[in-house]
């Protein structure tokens, strides 16, 4: 028995349901941008372009003075003064560390004081890598006496006075400064937290870096890929055989789940067993191998929430099993009600999950087929009464003929509406953090039409 284990790292990105309801994105208006390209990093004072870090565009604003010095301020003289209507400010905002800086924002709106009278608001950096800021104008507080949202004369980012205390190292790169009345901004009472981009994809054990994700209304940061069984060396070739149900043991689930929890408590897990057989038993041996994988995941579910309770736990891609062609077939046909029936094998597995996470990964350059698959796995997934993440990678398969090719920005697009459209929880983003082949043949370029897609139906 192989008595090594880790966590494999994929880039993963969750998107929170509520940046799926409220609004009608067609009809909405184009955000008022303060922040984007050259031309409008150049009027701000204390920012400088930059091709090193850019969230969407060539090129970000990056702030030296985030450590204090060169002033301490980031200022810009806004030209359009009138906010009545908009909910909030969001921005992109790049940290080379998480040094735990504290970033007052204020914006200026003279009352009878001048200058001096302001709305203000701060955040910390704890993180690195990007970061997406909101910032709902209902938890602005205010200094004197402000005149109003209608009256905006200065956006001001300062790492220095009032009780800040500049930190050593803090190097931030701002991206796309804009208003916006399209989003669903949290207020104050709300329980919905601000969404929060992860952005470090080293580290291959439990106590390596989170993996970028959305935060959600479900109260996790990040989301860790846990594959019990598998040992990987420092250049993340796989060196040990996959485990099967009767080589894992308790004592190596448990030491798991503890580290997970001890580094990551506010990370949901998503445990890889995709190589498990579940149907299509062909003698009774497979038949009996499958009784027993199914309860296997049963008593691994078990042993995690014995050992890490704090912890919300999936299994990527099992429920439902991810099927194509069954899937297309409908309903009444013999292949479809199979396909049913070894889903509803799976439902006591499912009773001790926290997150369903439907793989619903691309096969085909067939917009059309793949429309009807995803809402047929999800129908499926709908009957586990569990929140539903579905899985999405902007490449198709490895198992496709067209692997290693990157999804085209209208076809990625529709995938990501049609989630919308069915109303799932959130959705997650993968693909290979440093996997060779992509490096090689698909490194992440911001204006690469996937990614284009992606931030268009972020922000409209």
């Amino acid at each position: 028995m192989n008595k090594y284990y880790s966590t494999l790292l994929k880039t993963l990105i969750l998107i929170s349901s509520w940046l799926f309801v409220g609004v009608s994105h067609g009809d909405l208006p184009a955000p008022t941008v303060f922040l984007d390209e050259p031309d409008t990093i150049s009027k701000w004072y204390g920012l400088e372009a930059s091709h090193l870090r850019s969230m969407k565009g060539p090129t970000g604003g990056l702030w030296r003075g985030a450590d204090g010095t060169s002033g301490g301020s980031a200022v810009f003289n806004a030209n359009f003064k009138d906010w009545r209507g908009y909910k909030g400010l969001r921005f992109w905002v790049y940290s080379e560390a998480a040094t735990n800086a504290e970033i007052m924002l204020t914006l200026t709106s003279p009352g009878p004081n001048g200058q001096a009278d302001y709305y203000f608001w701060s955040f910390r950096v704890n993180w690195r890598g990007w970061n997406s800021v909101i910032v709902p104008f209902s938890q602005l507080k205010t200094s004197r006496r402000p005149a109003g949202l209608h009256n905006i004369t200065k956006i001001v980012f300062n790492s220095k006075g009032w009780w800040l205390s500049p930190k050593p190292n803090t190097q931030l790169t701002f991206d796309r400064i804009a208003l916006s009345k399209g989003e669903t901004f949290p207020d104050a009472s709300s329980q919905a937290p601000a969404m929060t981009v992860y952005n470090s994809l080293n580290g291959f054990s439990p106590k390596g870096p989170a993996v970028p994700a959305f935060e959600t209304k479900l109260g996790f940061k990040c989301i860790r890929f846990a594959l019990p069984g598998h040992r990987y060396d420092i250049i993340k070739k796989r060196i040990g055989a996959e485990a099967s149900a009767t080589q894992i043991q308790k004592a190596e689930i448990t030491a798991m789940a503890k580290d997970l929890a001890k580094y990551h408590p506010n990370c949901v897990v998503a445990l890889d067993l995709e190589h498990w057989k579940l149907s299509g038993a062909k003698n009774p041996k497979e038949t009996l191998e499958i009784k027993n994988n199914i309860r296997m995941l049963g008593v691994i579910l078990d042993w995690m929430h014995a050992a890490a309770p704090s912890l919300l736990f999936g299994y990527y891609s099992l429920l439902p099993a991810r099927d194509y062609w069954r899937a297309l077939k409908g309903p009444n046909d013999a292949g479809y009600k199979a396909w049913q029936a070894d889903n509803a094998a799976l439902a006591p597995v499912a009773a001790k999950v926290n997150i369903i996470f439907p793989s619903l990964y691309t096969f085909y350059n067939d917009p059309k087929g793949w429309v009807s698959y995803a809402k047929a796995n999800l129908a499926e997934a709908r009957k586990y009464k569990r929140p539903i993440y579905p899985f999405l990678w902007p490449s198709y398969h490895d198992g496709s003929a067209l692997k290693n090719t990157r999804i085209d920005g209208s076809f990625w697009k529709l995938q990501l509406e049609t989630m919308r459209s069915q109303n799932v929880n959130g959705i997650v983003m993968w693909d290979w953090a440093m996997h060779t082949v992509t490096k090689q043949k698909l490194p992440w370029k911001p204006l690469d039409p996937w990614w284009t897609s992606t931030m268009g139906f972020l922000f409209p």
